[in-house]
């Protein structure tokens, strides 16, 4: 179930479009600051979550000063600026809108599972494409991305012939976690470095081996 009704997904998309243009090209940041600044404010929540004063009561240019105040505690001007030509980060944005609205997927797990805004300016080929191809492309990425992560920590276990039980046991890490962390469903690369150093320890390993 989609968090917010369709009628509103054009103007989430322009503001989203907007911000991610006015952050980086006004702004000075780099696009992926710009989205991680947004996906783990209180905003991008209200956002993703269908409160209508950010998916069509503001402009993307207010969006973005309103990150800022909540993320640096500072007012900026931007003032207001209109082209005629899009640039890649607001087609940038405007596509990621969709997807999260299509997926109902929080724009922080997307974020750290692998879909970067780096990842979709280079893949998205901006408005030309259709939109249900660049799905598919962020679909297949975002599972690649997951295989790899349980990859990695189930084949240096299943390499030493271990169970999930006797890593739990022997690295003192929850099979919760080394379950979820198997499964892509959580992401070993944030995990806290005692973690990971004591999962590499019980594997005989170094702690870049689960990480890379």
């Amino acid at each position: 179930m989609n968090a917010y009704n369709e009628l509103y997904i054009d103007d989430s998309s322009e503001i989203l479009g907007e911000y991610l243009d006015c952050m980086v090209n006004r702004g000075g940041y780099s696009a992926d600051d710009a989205l991680t600044f947004f996906s783990r404010s209180a905003i991008g929540y209200e956002f993703e979550s269908g409160n209508p004063k950010y998916i069509a009561g503001c402009s993307g240019t207010e969006l973005a000063m309103a990150v800022i105040l909540e993320v640096f505690g500072k007012c900026v001007e931007f003032g207001y600026e209109y082209c005629i030509d899009k640039s890649p980060e607001y087609w940038c944005g405007w596509i990621l809108a969709r997807y999260q609205w299509i997926k109902n997927i929080s724009f922080k797990k997307l974020y750290e599972r692998g879909l970067t805004a780096k990842h979709i300016i280079n893949r998205y080929i901006l408005h030309e494409a259709d939109e249900t191809r660049a799905f598919d492309e962020f679909d297949e990425y975002l599972e690649y991305r997951r295989k790899q992560e349980e990859s990695m920590l189930k084949r240096l276990r299943t390499y030493y012939e271990m169970t999930q039980k006797q890593l739990s046991e022997k690295s003192g890490v929850s099979l919760r976690m080394i379950q979820l962390y198997e499964q892509g469903q959580s992401d070993i690369t944030h995990a806290q470095i005692n973690i990971v150093k004591a999962l590499a320890d019980a594997l005989g390993c170094r702690p870049d081996e689960l990480v890379s």
